[in-house]
């Protein structure tokens, strides 16, 4: 099962990406769509440039867009769309294995932070609720 992570940024945003990335896994693949505002902000860190790691740019402002901009690129069985503060564990993409391997009628996973908004922070672990049809 190929597990894709859509992460959609905006400006500085692509700096924070490499917060994300855990070691490389043969099943896991990032797609980062990000908007620049500034032809300035186009630059690509290092640690982005991995063979798990797609970077597509485009140009202006819009989640919406941006994030129909990852689906686009998907090319795995499973794609979750990501916040690019999300923080994610091992055992996380697991989860995700074994949910969709133990239930066929599966049809995706929905996380959430187990904070109040007020209390949210990059150091929020993703927790998975997994809703089947």
């Amino acid at each position: 099962m190929k597990i894709n992570i859509l992460i959609a940024t905006i400006d500085h945003g692509l700096e924070k990406i490499k917060d994300i990335l855990l070691e490389p896994q043969a099943d896991v693949k990032y797609i980062v769509s990000h908007q620049y505002t500034d032809p300035e902000r186009r630059s690509i860190p290092a640690e982005l440039k991995r063979e798990d790691v797609v970077v597509a740019q485009l140009p202006g402002r819009g989640i919406s867009r941006n994030r129909n901009n990852a689906l686009n690129l998907a090319d795995g069985d499973v794609a979750v769309l990501a916040d690019d503060d999300v923080r994610y564990t091992p055992e996380n993409f697991e989860a995700i294995r074994q949910a969709f391997a133990n239930d066929s009628k599966l049809m995706w996973p929905v996380s959430r932070s187990p904070l109040p908004p007020a209390k949210r922070s990059t150091k929020n672990i993703c927790r998975w609720n997994l809703c089947s049809m």
